[in-house]
């Protein structure tokens, strides 16, 4: 009883925390072991290794499906004595490396520890609680109807993914840490956001990204204005967010319901929403009131305005010429994914 009572410590202390490659050495010699043990004792018909493996693994599991066992007094006594109680320590023990090891790359993909390996996705830099959580929300929403892009959250909080089914999620110790933001792969993202907490994290993530992704579509939000300036300054293709809410308060008092009215144009939960697409440039220049007129026609959409030559164009003059690459903007109750643009030029 005092033998059981000190292997059953020894294997609580030493064997259960025993790392991934001390179990596999240990495993090797088990095997090893129990092939010279039975060959010793003459048990011909099981050291075969077409059988031996298979034999040791059902012996050790405790199935025992008895197609093949010792059959000498020697082997049958060393099976009971060595093979069975150790083997059925090293099959629990490697059935629960492999749960552990399954489990603690789940848990670092809630904790957003792992490297992600993706292109082309949204990246979003930042949590700011249920502000980040309603903008990953219209994300999803846009994306279900824009070519399912995979969107990332990447923070510098201790917190599990917000959204585990929806979204990846990466945890850094901080945005400036180069090394840690790469395993949310900033350099091959299509869009990213950056809204954190503070402006002047914001003002230097955004500019970290737009020096080692410059082909990404990089929106950055504001709380003051000058800093926006500042990214604008050394990053004229980033597009910064300022607060609105001054705005909207003072259109709302002359107008009302223009809240109603720019929440409605922003949302893609319901109603009618602002869109946009480019111009293809293997088109002609054509005037604006026939990309205007089609839109109406064929879509039941307006269009507003172009972005040409890093201008916005808002309400252009019906004879105003869209040019090739130019970004046409338009208001549509869902994005038009079928665009036929070289109809255009014949109406």
């Amino acid at each position: 009883m005092i033998i059981l009572q000190r292997l059953k410590s020894f294997f609580a202390n030493h064997v259960i925390q025993m790392t991934v490659r001390g179990l596999l050495l240990t495993l090797s010699v088990y095997v090893l072991v129990t092939w010279i043990g039975l060959t010793l004792f003459h048990e011909t018909a099981i050291t075969d290794l077409s059988i031996f493996f298979y034999w040791l693994l059902v012996t050790a599991s405790t199935v025992g499906y008895g197609d093949f066992s010792p059959v000498t007094p020697g082997g049958q006594l060393f099976t009971a004595i060595f093979v069975i109680p150790f083997g059925l320590s090293m099959f629990a023990m490697s059935a629960g490396k492999v749960a552990a090891l399954v489990l603690n790359q789940w848990q670092k993909g809630m904790n957003g520890l792992r490297a992600l390996s993706m292109n082309n996705h949204i990246l979003v830099i930042g949590w700011r609680g249920q502000r980040t959580a309603h903008l990953l929300t219209l994300l999803l929403r846009e994306t279900q109807q824009n070519l399912q892009r995979q969107v990332v959250l990447c923070v510098d909080k201790v917190m599990e993914n917000p959204m585990p089914d929806a979204i990846h999620f990466v945890q850094v110790e901080s945005f400036s840490n180069s090394k840690e933001l790469e395993r949310a792969c900033v350099v091959d993202a299509d869009i990213i956001i950056v809204d954190t907490e503070a402006d002047d994290t914001t003002l230097t993530t955004a500019l970290y990204c737009a020096k080692i992704n410059t082909r990404a579509n990089l929106i950055a939000y504001f709380q003051e204005e000058q800093l926006s300036e500042l990214l604008k300054l050394h990053c004229p293709r980033a597009e910064c967010m300022p607060s609105i809410a001054t705005e909207l308060m003072v259109k709302s008092a002359m107008d009302p319901g223009s809240s109603q009215l720019h929440h409605q144009l922003l949302s893609v939960a319901h109603g009618m929403t602002q869109y946009s697409a480019t111009y293809p440039k293997e088109c002609t220049a054509i005037a604006f009131s026939k990309i205007f007129h089609v839109f109406k026609e064929k879509h039941n959409a307006t269009a507003i305005g172009i972005e040409q030559d890093g201008q916005l164009l808002v309400n252009p003059a019906l004879d105003h010429q869209v040019l090739p690459g130019n970004r046409v903007y338009y208001i549509a109750e869902k994005r038009i994914l079928q665009i036929s643009w070289e109809t255009l030029s014949h109406v």
